[in-house]
């Protein structure tokens, strides 16, 4: 419903595209629909409700002969890969984890971050989804379940899910 709202013409919702620039690496993740991430982001919808505050330069955006702006926005704080995985979720309603078989310590970190990135985003679906692949699936192993510990740790100060990973995490 999200969606149709998006496709359907809904003049409530913020318009135009904008480019996040994400990560210590700066990785950019060009020319997103606005309406599309209002329509499925309570984070997004206020962000660009409000002017985009986090909004610092601007690039040309429409592609070739195109002089129209597109904001830019700075997301320092965030994994590059959860992110990617978090615009994935927010187009496809589909959240997925690698090959399917022998969970890494990579993955688990990917699914905990993108639980952090959900949290922070008002995507509540996306975040039980991730809480869900780290308790069923292989992810927790020895090897990964410290460095979640550790980062469950700090993200539990009244978050259930980093809680509830607290405790899966001593289980493994």
């Amino acid at each position: 419903s999200d969606l149709t709202k998006a496709i359907g013409g809904d003049a409530d919702l913020p318009e135009g595209k904008v480019t996040f620039i994400v990560g210590p690496e700066r990785r950019r993740f060009e020319h997103l629909s606005k309406n599309i991430l209002c329509a499925r982001s309570a984070h997004f919808n206020r962000q660009f409700r409000a002017g985009m505050a986090e909004s610092t330069t601007t690039s040309a955006g429409g592609g070739a002969g195109s002089t129209a702006a597109e904001p830019e926005v700075d997301v320092p704080d965030a994994d590059p890969e959860a992110f990617q995985c978090l615009l994935d979720y927010i187009a496809t309603d589909k959240f997925t984890f690698g090959s399917g078989g022998g969970g890494s310590a990579a993955e688990a970190r990917r699914a905990f971050l993108t639980m952090q990135l959900a949290h922070k985003h008002g995507m509540v679906r996306l975040e039980l989804l991730c809480l869900q692949a780290l308790e069923q699936g292989d992810l927790l192993s020895p090897a990964s379940a410290v460095p979640l510990l550790e980062g469950a740790c700090a993200a539990a100060g009244g978050d259930e899910g980093g809680g509830r990973l607290v405790t899966m995490c001593r289980a493994a």
